[in-house]
């Protein structure tokens, strides 16, 4: 579930900002290309980790994804895992 450039990265942006549109999610990344994204949400989808919503406004459908609850209960252990990377740098520039 954690393969993909930028599953860590989406995850951590919708639990922090809420629901996302496509745009706002792609531009977390310069380098992420439309099909990579897409390919990404769409893994994530059928994961259980986030899902998509559309809703009608000012007559054009808008596609919105948000973190399910499944997705949400990642953020402990996304957490602890930066606290470790935090850790581990600090301790090899200690070494240098």
């Amino acid at each position: 579930m954690f393969s993909g450039k930028y599953k860590l990265l989406i995850i951590c942006s919708l639990y922090h900002n809420g629901a996302m549109r496509f745009n706002e999610l792609q531009r977390l990344s310069e380098h992420a290309t439309h099909k990579m994204m897409t390919q990404q949400l769409k893994e994530m989808i059928k994961d259980g980790l986030i899902s998509r919503h559309e809703q009608l406004i000012s007559h054009r459908k808008a596609v919105f994804y948000q973190l399910t609850n499944t997705g949400e209960s990642l953020m402990p252990i996304i957490d602890a895992m930066c606290q470790w990377g935090e850790k581990r740098l600090q301790d090899l520039k200690l070494n240098i």
